[in-house]
């Protein structure tokens, strides 16, 4: 368990420090959702769209959506709510509620928020591998490959899309069917 924590929490430290981060529409509402709920209590964006219409030439970005009620994401809300724990103190202690502010938080935040949740699929991997009966050395080998041969170093640990918690959460539906029709997990 010790060897698995500390191998996640070395990919973990790579992800975060890697400068592969991702500026694509596809994640803005990803990072700047968890920043609306904490500070403002609902799911609305509109105060972001004229500064992506500014630099979109004044097209409506295509990563929001309008509602009768505001603007929201294009995307998901599940990455976004899974993400509060992690921006919740950030965005408390030291956001000034500007949107350019706010843009620069998410962006940096949804960095943190990715290096974590590929970290901790890393870690499940890890103990999956040896619930499968692998050795400590062939987990280590096995989930090096994972975490930095994979999509989860050049995708999912980069920037708040759903591939770092989606591969997270099927290892976890994986290893948890490994472990419950046991009498005892393997440590």
């Amino acid at each position: 368990m010790k060897s698995a924590l500390a191998f996640a929490l070395l990919a973990g430290l790579v992800f975060y420090f890697s400068k592969n981060s991702f500026r694509t529409g596809d994640v803005v509402g990803a990072q700047l959702t968890p920043i609306s709920l904490l500070t403002r209590g609902d799911i609305y964006l509109d105060a972001f769209v004229p500064h992506y219409q500014k630099l979109g030439k004044g097209t409506f970005p295509y990563f929001f959506h309008a509602t009768s009620r505001g603007v929201i994401s294009s995307y998901p809300i599940a990455i976004p709510i899974l993400a509060i724990p992690i921006y919740a103190i950030p965005v408390w202690t030291h956001l000034n509620n500007s949107p350019a502010d706010s843009i620069a938080a998410g962006e940096r935040l949804g960095k943190l928020s990715a290096a974590i949740f590929a970290a901790l699929a890393v870690f499940v991997f890890w103990r999956t591998a040896r619930a499968l009966g692998a050795s400590p050395q062939l987990c280590f080998w096995l989930s090096a490959a994972f975490a930095f041969g994979s999509e989860m170093l050049t995708t999912g640990a980069q920037s708040l899309w759903m591939h770092g918690p989606g591969s997270l959460f099927l290892l976890l539906a994986t290893y948890s069917s490994l472990c419950f029709g046991k009498n005892t997990m393997r440590y």
